[in-house]
């Protein structure tokens, strides 16, 4: 009687917790004049944007509920259909950009298990989904007139559209809104002139229109309008080069086409149609799996799936003569083994800041709040990743926390205290994803690999004198660079090593810069030598030709060095730019 009193006590208290919490929900004001929409009205309207909406447990609630029943107050969120608070949220959003309906777009659930006190595991669901914010025809006459368009990929309550389509729970499409009406519109119910019906007659009518509604779901889940209204600008292009030498280094970062790979028509229609059909199921989104699902790509595509997917990347680096790597803003790094995707990188110091500085950030992932298997973020602590992938006892190595899957490895990074008792406070501060057998990443093996040019002679000179210095007689002087940055429309950015960087525009060099993130440790390399580090002392003063405190400029054979000197008590080479002598 007494286990049977204490087994009942926690249940008690959840249904106590679950009509609080309702009850605290119901309390919120849902907008009025924000409705969610079934079908696209066939008439004039504007989407101004993304929202996003969630409900569920978060992470930190997560924690708390470890006290159980405690916080009870909470429990409601755990209602395996609990995507009330989801539907606010987009509604209360798309209100303040101006919407006056909501289209559903996109809805993901999660489930995780809790380990209460009492030692029961009780399961939890989160509920995210995404919406466009709409403005409805602004003849609210003329729009109760008319029909409903396209069919919208989910319902208010989570359920898929296409889905009851298909399998004939809708015989005559519900009112294109659903869960209130329009302020001062004619909008009432089903019944209304915008309820389309359709022919249920047989059953093939429907599957035919379910297939155009599949159609037209790929179409726009190709446009980059995955994320919120902020990051809902063009993407950058980068401009085609037309040289021997620009091609080859576009064959390096293998922007060429597939049909390229192609011995016969048969097969490249065959890896065309294997292409899209890959692409036509991902969409971009903000997640990252540590089973190899990052931000919607996966590991084993080739490149053109991934530049489909994400754009053209804001640099490439090519790591080694197989391997190369796309850059998105300065944190997202991909791995390519020639043509394929094999490891993927997170964190804020992927190259040295000096270089990092240059890289544009990316217009689509730039603001974007991303997430590690849904629940975790850059700055959990260990304590919750340890429970968002149910590891018993996680072991750290040099801050580092191995996960390991059938195919992939997985590294989490942390920072914060280094005394054993407070390693749960350690946070998250980077993680890789890389199939087995591949190396990380390593920006110092790179340009060990790669070399880099660490001084300059002033009576030789780095380049050739000439009026205009083209791109290929850069290359065929220091050959390929080790990351390339397409800048803008007509500027490009070669980086040699880790201090030699060649600004272009319109394919002609107009300055080449010699820097670093750190003093050179070396010997003096010449008599007539400039390096990073260099003492004012030993600058050449032969070749200067203007002087003041912190900057000198000197000239030879047609070039003219522009020396940044440090402000400290003996000051040192910073910075030397090179520029063509007019």
């Amino acid at each position: 009687m007494l286990r049977a009193l204490v087994f009942l006590l926690p249940l008690a208290l959840l249904g106590c917790g679950s009509t609080s919490d309702t009850n605290q929900s119901s309390t919120y004001s849902a907008p009025a004049n924000v409705v969610v929409l079934n079908y696209y009205p066939n008439c004039p309207y504007h989407v101004l944007g993304e929202v996003s909406g969630f409900s569920g447990i978060s992470a930190s609630e997560h924690q708390q509920l470890k006290s159980y029943p405690r916080n009870a107050k909470i429990s409601a969120k755990w209602a395996e259909n609990s995507v009330d608070e989801a539907i606010l949220q987009l509604k209360q959003r798309a209100e303040k950009l101006g919407a006056d309906a909501i289209a559903i777009t996109n809805y993901q659930t999660t489930e995780i298990r809790i380990r209460t006190q009492e030692k029961r595991t009780i399961k939890a669901k989160r509920h995210r989904m995404t919406a466009e914010a709409i403005v409805l025809c602004q003849d609210k006459e003329t729009l109760a007139k008319t029909t409903g368009g396209k069919i919208t990929n989910f319902n208010a309550k989570g359920e898929s559209n296409i889905a009851l389509l298909k399998s004939g729970a809708i015989k005559t499409a519900e009112l294109a809104l659903t869960d209130s009406t329009l302020k001062g519109s004619t909008f009432t119910d089903s019944n209304s002139a915008i309820a389309p019906t359709l022919n249920s007659a047989t059953k093939v009518v429907a599957e035919q229109a379910a297939d155009t509604v599949v159609a037209t779901q790929v179409k726009r889940q190709k446009t980059p309008k995955q994320l919120t209204s902020q990051r809902l600008t063009p993407r950058r292009a980068i401009q085609r080069r037309s040289s021997t030498t620009e091609q080859s280094l576009a064959d390096r970062a293998n922007v060429e086409r597939v049909a390229n790979t192609a011995n016969t028509k048969s097969q490249g229609n065959a890896q065309a149609a294997s292409f899209n059909a890959v692409t036509s199921t991902s969409q971009l989104n903000e997640n990252i799996d540590v089973n190899g699902d990052i931000l919607g790509a996966r590991l084993g595509w080739n490149k053109r799936q991934v530049t489909a997917l994400l754009g053209e990347p804001s640099a490439i680096i090519r790591v080694s003569g197989k391997q190369s790597a796309f850059l998105y803003g300065r944190k997202h790094l991909f791995l390519f083994d020639r043509d394929t995707f094999v490891g993927y990188e997170h964190s804020d110091w992927l190259l040295p800041l000096h270089l990092s500085n240059r890289i544009p950030l990316h217009d689509t992932l730039y603001g974007a709040e991303i997430t590690i298997d849904k629940e975790l973020e850059i700055g959990s602590t260990l304590s919750q990743v340890s429970n968002a992938l149910y590891l018993k006892a996680p072991i750290l190595r040099f801050n580092t926390l191995r996960v390991q899957g059938r195919k992939t490895l997985t590294r989490l990074y942390f920072n914060g205290n280094t005394s054993a008792d407070k390693a749960n406070d350690k946070q998250l501060s980077g993680i890789s994803i890389y199939f087995r057998g591949y190396q990380e990443f390593d920006w110092q093996g790179v340009v060990a690999l790669a070399g880099s040019t660490t001084f300059i002679d002033l009576t030789e000179g780095l380049l050739e004198s000439k009026r205009n210095i083209s791109k290929d007689d850069v290359v065929d002087t220091l050959g390929l660079p080790t990351i390339t940055i397409p800048k803008a429309r007509n500027k490009d950015v070669w980086v040699y090593g880790n201090s030699l960087i060649v600004d272009f525009v319109r394919g002609n060099m107009i300055k080449y810069t010699l820097e670093s993130n750190k003093y050179q440790s070396q010997r003096r390399p010449c008599v007539q030598c400039l390096y990073v580090g260099q003492p004012r002392t030993e600058i050449p003063n032969r070749f200067v030709t203007q002087r003041t405190q912190n900057q000198l400029t000197l000239e030879n054979n047609g070039f003219s060095y522009l020396v940044n000197l440090s402000e400290d008590s003996t000051p040192k080479v910073d910075e030397v730019q090179v520029f063509i002598k007019q």
